[in-house]
């Protein structure tokens, strides 16, 4: 029997199963560490991810013939991130009462307050049990430290070397002072969640009285 032509799971008669992956490898003859699916050529880190892609399925709910390199499907998939969202939430202070102008993340996008959010809502009916996440501000170039700078400028500079040989470079405090005072002059900020919220729906009592 043909395996491509389907496969019977709990009485569920699947597509055709995929080629078998490819592994990779380059024109040196050195393995490139990374496998094509056989069907679509996606490529991926393992052989196990290549092998799941264009792999048909079956859910636990029940669903059948999807072909992702996720073994649930996409309606399931949607209510774990939707608990898990949920529970991020929950775990987070609410600052509803002391909320003070702080820019926010509602969904994917970032405004620089809870009133620019509500200018770009469409309606601000059902949002009593509603939350949205606040953001503390950073200069811009916060999380970056001079010695992570030098140190990956560096390292690109020598990757190449043979093992085993070093090189010194000259003027290297110089250059850290520069990157310093770099840095010092930015003058842009970065919005980072938090984890804070505020209750939306309380806030929109709130900005119908200012209107």
């Amino acid at each position: 029997m043909n395996n491509r032509k389907g496969v019977v799971i709990n009485n569920k008669t699947l597509k055709k199963q995929p080629k078998p992956p490819q592994e990779m490898w380059f024109w040196s003859g050195k393995s490139a560490g990374v496998w094509a699916c056989g069907e679509c050529n996606r490529i991926y880190q393992s052989e196990v991810m290549a092998t799941e892609c264009c792999k048909s399925k079956i859910c636990k709910c029940g669903a059948d013939n999807f072909s992702t390199v996720y073994t649930t499907c996409a309606s399931c998939r949607h209510k774990q991130d939707m608990a898990r969202e949920k529970d991020r939430f929950d775990k987070m202070d609410d600052i509803t009462d002391s909320y003070d102008e702080q820019p926010v993340l509602a969904g994917d996008s970032f405004y620089k307050d809870v009133w620019e959010f509500f200018n770009c809502c469409d309606s601000l009916n059902n949002l009593e049990d509603e939350y949205i996440e606040v953001c503390s501000v950073h200069k811009l170039g916060y999380n970056i430290s001079v010695d992570d700078v030098l140190d990956t400028l560096l390292d690109n500079v020598t990757e190449n070397l043979e093992d085993g040989y070093e090189m010194e470079f000259d003027g290297v405090d110089v250059f850290k002072k520069q990157i310093q005072e770099f840095l010092d002059k930015q003058t842009g900020e970065i919005w980072v969640p938090c984890g804070k919220k505020i209750n939306i729906g309380e806030l929109v009592k709130q900005y119908g009285e200012c209107e």
